[in-house]
């Protein structure tokens, strides 16, 4: 299960996101920041990645995998780092679809809410004003 201060954030992520707020967002950063001086530390605690994380990872587009032409090009060391890269990935897969959910470790939600939280404070600094959006017509060739 995951701590409070995970949840709130990943709660206050969540809000942020559907609402657009700031100041959601900045309460969000605030969660996420550990009582150590603002400094994120690696607590090594595992806990369940939410359902629309998952989804998001899921609903991406998987690339192929590479040809034996590209394999053999690959140093013997390169060709190993990728095969394990590769098993790794499989292992997580294979959990998942055992498990049907991702465990990833806790300050990973911590450090997205406070990404999250800068992106929307930076996004919220900027002018629109001076973009003109119009009605296209996509029909007309003319």
């Amino acid at each position: 299960m995951a701590s409070p201060k995970a949840e709130e954030a990943v709660a206050a992520e969540v809000e942020a996101e559907a609402t657009g707020s700031v100041a959601v967002a900045a309460a969000a950063a605030a969660a996420a920041t550990s009582d150590d001086g603002g400094e994120q530390g690696h607590s090594g605690k595992k806990v369940r990645l939410p359902d629309p994380y998952v989804a998001a990872i899921l609903s991406l587009k998987r690339e192929p995998p590479p040809s034996a032409q590209y394999l053999e090009v690959l140093s013997p060391e390169k060709e190993l780092e990728y095969t394990g890269h590769c098993k790794e990935l499989e292992d997580e897969l294979e959990a998942f679809e055992k498990d049907g959910y991702f465990v990833v470790d806790e300050s990973y939600l911590e450090e997205t809410a406070a990404c999250l939280a800068m992106a929307n404070e930076q996004l919220a600094k900027l002018d629109f004003s001076g973009i003109v959006f119009g009605d296209w017509d996509y029909d007309d060739l003319d």
